[in-house]
């Protein structure tokens, strides 16, 4: 992140394609992770031309030219596995670090905090598109290509789910699980429901944000968040209302006092981390 390490991705893969030279006679493990499509916005004139003159904002332009820059980022990576014959034995696997919004109409370029955040529902906020973003697992021969399964799955799941693939037992005491059935077909997610905290919010004032005390549970219906610090809480149903736009926490207060409850609890488990309510 920043001097040096910009350059990955951006103008050359070559420490990456070093790091497999001195290591392909043995199993390896790579984190691939340019500091792209973050900002700085500056893809080259062929990525910003492609979205150019379509009615497009500015900083939709800027940043999905940041998208493609990234999509070609990591073509030359996975070229590089094909051409060194490595690549039918490597397990592949994409994940976003936050969430993000950027519609082609909405204009964020002149206001650093939303363009560097994602608009008002990206990084630093508490939406479920602020932490909702796609996981991809492939592994030619091993994993079926094309299949998309819309089940709750959690980052911590990612480890858990490379132990279970090379054969290795995850630790007793690691919150992750293995997802390698789902992904084969063998059995539905785990998970009914994700919980999640978050000690900084969104501040106008301050581009890092600011210290809150806030929680937040996502089901297969539900998004639910209690900010604390604020004496807040909202909840949004995913299905009818992806992008959270109409609170239904008046409607629905059954809802309410259970996901507060559950909250409380999984707080409490986890009290080594946090005061006690």
């Amino acid at each position: 992140m920043g001097g040096v390490g910009t350059d990955i991705g951006r103008v050359t893969n070559q420490p990456v394609f070093d790091f497999i030279e001195k290591n392909r006679d043995n199993p390896f493990f790579i984190w691939y992770a340019p500091q792209l499509p973050h900002y700085p916005f500056d893809a080259q004139e062929k990525y910003t031309k492609l979205y150019e003159g379509r009615g497009f904002s500015k900083s939709a332009v800027l940043y999905y030219a940041n998208c493609t820059w990234f999509d070609d980022a990591v073509g030359e990576l996975i070229k590089y596995f094909k051409t060194n014959s490595l690549y039918k034995n490597t397990l592949f696997i994409y994940v976003n670090d936050n969430g993000w919004e950027q519609e082609p109409d909405q204009e964020f370029f002149y206001d650093p905090i939303r363009s560097h955040n994602g608009g008002d529902k990206g990084k630093l906020s508490i939406y479920d598109q602020s932490f909702r973003t796609p996981i991809i697992f492939s592994w030619k021969n091993h994993i079926k290509s094309s299949v998309r399964k819309p089940v709750l799955i959690h980052s911590t799941d990612i480890p858990a789910t490379i132990l279970d693939y090379v054969g290795l037992m995850r630790p007793k005491d690691y919150d992750g699980v293995s997802y390698k059935d789902v992904i084969e077909g063998k059995k539905n997610g785990e998970r009914s429901l994700i919980i999640g905290n978050s000690n900084k919010i969104r501040d106008n004032k301050d581009p890092m944000g600011r210290d809150v005390e806030t929680y937040w549970i996502r089901n297969k219906e539900w998004f639910f968040n209690w900010n604390i610090t604020d004496k807040t809480k909202s909840l949004y149903n995913v299905n009818t209302d992806p992008f959270c736009n109409n609170d239904q926490t008046i409607e629905n207060p059954d809802i309410i006092t259970l996901f507060l409850t559950t909250i409380k609890q999984w707080r409490n488990e986890k009290k080594e981390f946090f005061k006690t309510l």
